[in-house]
């Protein structure tokens, strides 16, 4: 004989497969999905690239002032 306190868990546990079957198969908002997915996987590491660049620029940019700042005849 089950316990009482068990029916609710798998009632849930049911419940749970029953939803994740159902987000299987259904197609609504793929495509929002996929581009997303696309916008994170490009988005995401341009970010860092743009900023590794901007400090680049940056040190570059204050090198040249200092070098141009030298009194150099």
């Amino acid at each position: 004989m089950k316990s009482a306190s068990r029916q609710p868990a798998t009632g849930k546990l049911r419940q749970a497969g029953a939803l994740a079957g159902e987000l299987a198969t259904d197609q609504q908002g793929a495509t929002t999905l996929e581009w997303a997915l696309l916008l994170g996987g490009v988005g995401i590491p341009m970010y860092f690239a743009i900023q590794l660049m901007m400090n680049l620029l940056m040190s570059y940019y204050g090198m040249m002032t200092t070098l141009n700042a030298l009194p150099l005849p």
